[in-house]
């Protein structure tokens, strides 16, 4: 019986790093933020800037000199049904994911009166997620919306999505 060598530890991975292209959110600019990838050790580094990927560019680049993953994502406020919406993180796993990310963060912008109503359906994330990895968003995405809206049962079907 053959025994593989031990999994290197990454360590912690930030998936969720926001610039200062999320205004109101964070005052680090991209190459503060990975800068600080390198010093901690972090073999990769996501940024999920709110509803843009101003900086995705700028933070690849970035990335790749100093021997970082990047990780391309974006914070999407997604309104999933009458009364039930929040933010979801949603990230690249592929080149088609990041197509399919431009599209809805510019869906997001195109169809907002202003800024701060930029936002998509859950239905226009389902349409397309081939290529993009979904993560629930905490206290504030969609399922923690629900819980905290006293409505468990709401949640389940989210889920399922």
């Amino acid at each position: 019986m053959t025994t593989l060598p031990p999994l290197r530890d990454p360590g912690f991975i930030h998936l969720r790093a926001r610039s200062d292209y999320s205004l109101l959110q964070s005052t680090l600019d991209v190459k503060k933020l990975v800068k600080l990838a390198v010093a901690q050790g972090m073999p990769a580094l996501g940024l999920t800037d709110s509803n843009n990927l101003c900086g995705a560019l700028e933070f690849s680049e970035l990335c790749a000199e100093k021997g970082v993953q990047p990780i391309i994502g974006c914070t999407l406020t997604v309104e999933a049904g009458p009364g039930q919406g929040g933010s979801l993180a949603v990230l690249a796993q592929s080149e088609r994911g990041y197509g399919a990310l431009m599209r809805l963060s510019s869906k997001a912008f195109l169809s907002a009166a202003s800024p701060s109503e930029a936002r998509i359906t859950l239905q226009d994330l389902l349409d397309d997620p081939e290529g993009l990895i979904c993560l629930t968003g905490g206290a504030e995405g969609l399922i923690g919306q629900v819980l905290l809206g006293s409505k468990p049962e709401e949640a389940g079907p989210l889920l399922q999505t």
